[in-house]
């Protein structure tokens, strides 16, 4: 059986045969022993009363056998005990105690019911046809049992059918879903453990559908990021090949340079990501000097700020914190570089180090064009570039890694902007 249905039907019909079965024996044996333990103490006591009266007014026994002439009830007057044959221990029990009562069957598989009574040196034996009256009663039994049988199986096959269908429907969503088919949608009926189950693939499918749905955007994005440097490598070496003048070959190298180095930080930048992903960390916490780190983090980025002439607003209070050093330092470049990037020239930034309870709070605000409102909640995403003009100065992956890595810290991110300028937060 490959179905679980059938299985279901067959566990059904095992239990309704089973508890249809047990009273049915039940009921057999102790309507056997209590019709034969009656039996037994009614008809030793009528033929004992009808032969002391037959024996009081003078008739002869004889006539108890004219009296009890009928084929299922019987009454004989027996000499000897050899037309019974007993066994010994059948004889001592009637000797000891005057009667016995004793299951006979004839040729014909007919069961009697047979009491013999020692009456004064004769033996009264009283036969009865037990298969004529308890065979009826025995066909009914039987005919109910069956008749549960076959309603109990037509009902198992039915209620199985019916209890199996959401997982039968799973089993199939399940095969789909294995083959790339991330559209399925069972529906969600009651409110059991099925339906409970039920509505836990659902959710675990709209998940995989977003997740594929990233991984394909992540594919597309990141073959987009690496063809366009390598179709400037390709292109400048080609000129290269091409060129004899010395001053052109050295910009055509210099460019070749440029869009190596920008392959090769999108690499290290991919790499960073997903190791921050999977938690595959192997720095330890130190104590940090967060003010510190931000002024050599401006530091870095002198000759950007001098070269726009962006004037720089500071208020760090000092603050320590204990944090992977490396990591928050490369929260501070790539917010730093995005506000130096998006600024004006002559504008300012303001950067703003306070200590909080249990941590500080960070924020950073520059006087650029601001984020459109309908971009600000995908500035996170990887390879998302709000300003897509100025797609060739990052490969969207620098926000992205922020966010990790202050998520890392049990941190938090967060993005205000309009036409006057953007404020990212930084909390731990």
């Amino acid at each position: 059986m490959k179905r679980i249905w059938h299985r279901v039907a067959a566990v059904i019909l095992f239990i309704i045969l089973i508890t249809a079965a047990i009273p049915y024996l039940w009921f057999n044996h102790i309507s056997r022993q209590g019709l034969y333990q009656d039996t037994k103490k009614k008809i030793q006591n009528s033929i004992t009363q009808m032969a002391d009266y037959l024996v009081a007014s003078g008739d002869s026994l004889e006539v108890l056998e004219k009296i009890y002439d009928d084929p299922s009830l019987q009454v004989r007057i027996l000499e000897s005990l050899k037309t019974l044959e007993l066994d010994e221990s059948q004889e001592q029990r009637l000797k000891k105690e005057g009667s016995l009562f004793i299951l006979k069957r004839d040729a014909a598989s007919l069961e009697y019911c047979v009491v013999v009574i020692d009456y004064h040196g004769q033996y009264l034996m009283w036969k009865f046809n037990i298969s004529s009256t308890f065979g009826p009663i025995h066909q009914a039994a039987v005919m109910s049992l069956i008749t549960s049988l076959v309603l109990g199986s037509i009902i198992a096959v039915f209620a199985s059918f019916r209890l199996s269908k959401p997982i039968q429907e799973l089993d199939a969503a399940t095969q789909k879903v294995a083959a790339g088919d991330f559209t399925i949608c069972l529906p969600e009926r009651g409110k059991d453990e099925v339906a409970s189950l039920v509505r836990s693939f659902n959710i675990m499918i709209k998940e995989l559908r977003s997740v594929e749905l990233l991984r394909s955007d992540f594919v597309s994005d990141i073959s987009h990021e690496f063809k366009i440097p390598l179709t400037a490598i390709e292109g400048y070496a080609k000129l290269l090949e091409q060129e004899s003048d010395p001053q052109e070959r050295a910009e055509y190298i210099q460019i070749i340079n440029q869009e190596a180095h920008r392959l090769s930080t999108l690499a290290e930048n991919i790499l960073f990501l997903n190791r921050i992903e999977k938690g595959n960390i192997s720095a330890k916490k130190t104590l940090v000097r967060v003010d510190e780190q931000i002024r050599w983090a401006l530091t870095l980025y002198e000759q950007k700020w001098s070269q726009k002439e962006i004037a720089l607003e500071l208020e760090l209070e000092e603050v320590s914190f204990l944090g992977y050093e490396a990591m928050l330092s490369q929260v501070w470049t790539n917010l730093i570089d995005n506000a130096i990037k998006f600024s004006s020239e002559k504008g300012r930034i303001f950067l703003c180090l306070s200590r909080q309870q249990e941590g500080f709070r960070f924020t950073i605000r520059d006087e650029g064009c601001g984020i459109p409102p309908e971009k600000q909640s995908h500035i996170f995403d990887k390879f998302y570039q709000a300003d897509q003009s100025r797609g060739g100065e990052g490969n969207g992956l620098g926000l992205a890694i922020v966010k990790k890595l202050v998520e890392l810290h049990h941190g938090k991110i967060q993005v205000e902007s309009s036409s006057e300028g953007s404020t990212f937060t930084v909390i731990m």
